[in-house]
């Protein structure tokens, strides 16, 4: 049967019609999976699956529309040989013939994609692949001057060491490849660098550099290709030293090019780096030791601050330094060292850009663009554990983006992390556990803590269980837990736990049950560092003098604290005390600055739920959250001090302000 009939006869058939469903209905799938398979935790390579899926089906959507369609028609044109044999048409045999073609081209495909797409990569963190051939071609001496080769052997030594030092992988030398040429040359064939190392060594990089004068300066040019030599990966900027001191520029060179290898090694790593230009090694290294989840704040700032003194150009410790400021709460030193950064050092790198971005939104309170670029930089290195992290804090505190958490929390498996010797995994499971509260799902709370924080020492973890016992009305097993706790933890922090227990039932309108907690708290004596869970314990309780009492010995040691200031201002106008009120109050205000991100607003929020100001009170807290505030487990819908009027319209509206 001629091509054109057939075309003709399928179209009458509605076959192209057909077809262009399911081929239709494919690409909507595609295209909607590509979109959502982040925010439903499936795997990357889910969409490929199903583009396999679909590709494997289609030759059998093929004969089912022969089978459901076209067959009855071809039974009807079917006939008889004169021997009496049925007799398939030209139409049939031509279907069925492009079918099989067509089906083996799809099978093909989802081969060729399944190869592509699981193939299994090894991933290493802290070495360079060793089974890696590297090969260094001798450094030009564009110097003009003869004694001078020995900068070129000594350059290609000193990498070759460097590369050995750090099990960067097999080294092919100069020496070596001079040694392959000679051998060929001399059975008369024709041999060069290029044609050897791809014949006989096939690389996966290649270093190539030249040395030149520059008055009495030296500069070495090098430059990484791959192994066949026809693309450049990386052209390294030229460096300068004393002509008399070459291992200068050579021991520079070496760094780079270390630095270079190690960020480059996996497609992980190559994804995490932020720079224009590798770092030297030795500052690698000191920023890895920074990132470290167990070290203390000195050794981290420490190690942040040399990995900037040993190279000046680095830009992730600058920004991990202003990070540090920020996360200590040394906000005027932050915004200063972000100011710092020059323009044209990140202008052009849009990674860089972000990243600045970011810290700016920060320091500005702009929760909404501090989301925006950390999912911009989430989605470059999702898998990173301190970017994950960071993800999970900026969508619960920040923007109160619960319903996203799981999407962002599934990237990494914990199942075989230590959680105890992990600080960012245990910060990942706190924020899961906190969005998962405030979506209600408290079985989820438990199942996740139970089994994983008997040995790991974090407060705000254990606070993470006791809110979800104490909301899903397991009273009997939150005092087994407490009673457990009891004989482990120091005292003060038992006392945090019992406070924090009455809050939740204080949330739930169950003052009775909180009532138990705080009177544990109240029935003993204990030292001054206690002072500020008694006081808060004593207004619980109602016993405002009480509480009055301690807030004021707590002022006269801290006479700017904006909390303290708030609650004796509460408490004064309780007891009627309304000019006393009004001086605090006065104060409070009068305290306003820099960098305080709604905590004042916050305080005078709190002052007006407390003596029943109900609408100033929303309004103090919308000002609070709009000035870059955070939702966190005690403030907000955690404050019991708002239960009245948490469930409020306006009140939900300031928890997705953000939003």
């Amino acid at each position: 049967m001629k091509f054109n009939s057939f075309i003709k006869e399928c179209s009458e058939k509605e076959v192209f019609k057909r077809l262009s469903i399911y081929v239709v209905t494919s690409w909507v799938l595609i295209q909607v999976l590509s979109v959502i398979y982040e925010p439903l935790a499936l795997s990357e390579k889910s969409v490929s699956i199903l583009l396999i899926v679909l590709l494997i089906c289609f030759p059998f959507y093929i004969y089912y529309i022969w089978y459901s369609n076209l067959a009855p028609l071809e039974n009807e044109e079917e006939y008889h040989t004169k021997k009496g044999k049925k007799k398939h048409s030209e139409f049939r045999n031509t279907y069925f013939s492009a079918m099989g073609v067509i089906g083996f081209l799809s099978i093909a495909s989802a081969f060729y994609i399944t190869n592509n797409s699981f193939a299994s990569k090894d991933l290493k963190l802290t070495s360079f692949e060793s089974t890696n051939k590297i090969a260094i071609l001798g450094f030009g001496n564009n110097t003009g001057q003869k004694e001078m080769d020995v900068i070129g052997k000594m350059a290609t030594d000193w990498i070759t060491h460097g590369i050995t030092e750090y099990n960067g992988g097999q080294v092919i030398s100069p020496e070596i490849v001079n040694d392959y040429i000679s051998i060929i040359k001399a059975s008369t064939a024709d041999a060069d660098n290029a044609g050897v190392l791809k014949q006989y060594f096939q690389p996966g990089k290649v270093i190539t550099g030249s040395y030149f004068l520059n008055g009495t300066k030296l500069l070495f040019r090098a430059s990484i290709t791959d192994g066949n030599i026809d693309q450049t990966l990386i052209s390294f900027k030229p460096i300068e030293c004393d002509q008399a001191n070459p291992l200068d520029c050579i021991d520079e060179l070496k760094e780079k090019i270390l630095g270079y290898f190690a960020q480059t090694n996996t497609e992980k790593l190559k994804k995490l780096s932020v720079e224009d230009s590798p770092p030297k090694y030795k500052a690698y290294e000191y920023l890895l030791e920074s990132k470290a989840s167990n070290i203390s704040d000195d050794l981290e700032i420490e190690l942040i601050n040399k990995a900037i003194a040993e190279d000046s150009n680095y830009f992730e410790p600058k920004v991990l330094r202003i990070s540090f400021f920020y996360n200590n709460s040394e906000f005027k030193k932050a915004d200063s060292l972000l100011r710092s950064l020059q323009p044209n050092s990140f202008s052009n790198n849009k990674r860089q850009l972000n990243l600045v971005n970011h810290y700016e939104a920060l320091l500005e309170g702009n929760n909404r663009k501090v989301y925006e670029t950390v999912m911009n930089e989430f989605n470059y290195t999702p898998f990173d554990l301190i970017t994950n992290a960071s993800t999970l804090v900026v969508a619960v505190n920040f923007v109160n983006q619960l319903k996203g958490v799981d999407s962002i929390y599934s990237q990494i498996e914990m199942k075989e992390m230590n959680l105890d010797n992990c600080w960012y995994c245990q910060v990942r499971m706190y924020m899961k556990t906190l969005a998962d509260l405030g979506l209600n799902r408290y079985d989820n709370v438990i199942d996740l803590l139970e089994p994983n924080i008997r040995d790991v020492d974090n407060i705000n973890l254990k606070k993470m269980l006791i809110a979800a016992y104490a909301r899903s009305d397991k009273k009997k097993e939150l005092k087994d837990y407490l009673s457990k706790e009891e004989i482990k933890i120091k005292r003060e922090e038992l006392l945090d736990l019992y406070l924090f227990s009455a809050r939740q039932f204080l949330l739930q309108k169950d003052e009775a049950s909180a009532d138990e907690y705080l009177q544990i708290i109240n029935a003993e004596k204990y030292p001054e560092s206690y002072r500020s869970i008694i006081a808060e314990t004593k207004f619980f309780l109602k016993d405002y003098e009480g509480a009055k009492s301690i807030f004021k010995k707590e002022l006269e040691e801290h006479p700017d604290n904006i909390r303290i200031i708030g609650w004796l201002a509460a408490i004064n106008q309780l007891q009627n005390n309304n000019n006393r009120s009004e001086e605090l109050l006065l104060k409070l205000k009068s305290l306003k600055a820099e960098y305080q991100f709604g905590t004042l607003d916050y305080e005078l929020a709190k002052y007006n739920a407390i003596i029943g100001n109900n609408t100033e009170a929303l309004d103090y807290l919308l000002h609070s959250i709009a000035q870059g505030n955070y939702y966190t487990t005690n403030t907000f819908n955690n404050d019991p001090v708002f239960v009245d009027i948490k469930d409020s319209p306006e009140f939900q509206k300031i928890m997705t302000y953000w939003h």
